[in-house]
């Protein structure tokens, strides 16, 4: 069999190569950077802090984890800590988001955008209510710009039972469990090694898509994707300091991870972890601008007790479609001549690393059928193959 090389060592990466190793599969696994993990890793202590706000929801990637014993221990929110912030009053839930959670059992259209589809389904309150949390799921500047049906299920699965949990020690300590079982199955990993051109043989492109549009030398590789402003902080706790704040006027999340993990921060110092998305022509300084002034209102003296700050842009964490749009139409898995794509931002359906995780397994199925000769695709989930 064709060795299949896999260039990415991101979610979409590591799980790829794991599904290859697991189908008798030969691979190596380039990452251009001293570690693995894309925007899925956690910093080195002392403050354990991901790479944005990042949590797992309950789904297809967390039952594979769980099925092959690969997920850390996880914590669910609670559900008493989470508060609004409407017109500067923090609150359990206002009554404005109550129509939205009456729609929450209907089906939304793709063909329109979110926030004509929110005045059509309540009233012009409720409509901004619901558009201002769903800037969480999102992690959107303005989720009602995107598709109806984007929006809807993402705020569907923010209220299932159970909607998600936190991994001890951060989103990390799920890539390095990843990334132990892939070395146990034989799975080379060139560390340090960005690749300038393609492998020789069947390959994955498990990168962000600006670098497969060169890899592949295709420029049609593209999808939008949000912009967010990311304002991390360890501060000296005080007993009084909430647990998690979305405030629906300023599109801003923050959380209180060491909530669920205490050993994310240094004993005494709880880890805060913020997020605002970046309006259309807005700069990253007005993100954080609205982002300290909702820790104004959540975490009192929060500038005094300061003991570590981060603060950056994300951009490219996932995939935000427009109206007319679904994860169909975006750029395919297959890409002929051997080579496949894999990434948050590819044609396969989820939140956030869902697609990496499906879109990873799907890539790899196919590579081990092409490398075997058999011109077969395997199904996931199925025990059929397909011409």
């Amino acid at each position: 069999m064709k060795e299949i090389s896999i260039v990415g060592g991101g979610i979409a990466g590591l799980v790829a190569a794991i599904t290859v190793a697991e189908h008798g599969g030969n691979t190596v696994l380039y990452e251009a950077a001293p570690r693995l993990g894309g925007r899925a890793r956690t910093e080195d202590g002392p403050y354990l802090a991901n790479l944005g706000p990042h949590a797992l929801y309950h789904g297809a990637f967390s039952d594979w984890l769980i099925e092959k014993r690969l997920c850390p221990p996880i914590t669910p929110p609670k559900k008493s800590a989470f508060k609004i912030v409407r017109g500067n009053r923090v609150r359990l839930l206002p009554l404005a988001l109550l129509p939205m959670l009456r729609t929450l059992s209907r089906e939304a259209p793709s063909g329109l955008d979110y926030r004509t589809w929110a005045h059509q389904q309540m009233s012009a309150r409720g409509a901004d209510a619901a558009i201002g949390f769903a800037s969480l799921p999102t992690y959107h500047g303005d989720p009602g710009s995107l598709s109806a049906a984007f929006v809807h299920e993402r705020l569907q699965r923010s209220f299932a039972n159970p909607s998600v949990s936190y991994p001890a020690g951060g989103f990390g300590a799920i890539t390095r469990k990843l990334e132990t079982h892939a070395r146990g199955l034989g799975v080379r990993i060139e560390m340090g090694e960005k690749c300038s051109t393609l492998p020789e043989g069947p390959v994955i492109v498990a990168t962000d898509l600006r670098a497969a549009r060169r890899l592949l030398e295709d420029q049609t590789i593209d999808w939008p994707a949000p912009r967010t402003a990311m304002f991390d902080i360890a501060v000296r706790t005080q007993k009084r300091d909430r647990t998690a704040v979305l405030d629906i006027d300023r599109g801003v999340y923050i959380s209180d991870y060491s909530a669920y993990d205490d050993t994310l921060a240094p004993k005494g110092e709880h880890l805060y972890q913020c997020c605002a998305g970046l309006r259309e022509g807005e700069e990253l300084i007005s993100g954080l601008d609205r982002i300290r002034s909702v820790l104004d209102l959540s975490v009192s003296d929060w500038r005094k007790r300061v003991s570590w700050k981060r603060q950056g842009l994300s951009e490219g964490a996932g995939a935000a479609d427009p109206p007319g749009t679904s994860w169909r139409d975006r750029p395919r898995i297959a890409r002929g001549d051997d080579r496949w794509l894999a990434g948050d931002r590819v044609s396969a359906p989820g939140l956030l690393c869902e697609p990496a995780f499906t879109s990873g397994r799907q890539a790899a199925l196919e590579a081990v059928d092409a490398a075997k000769g058999s011109g077969l695709v395997a199904v996931p989930g199925t025990a059929q193959a397909v011409a």
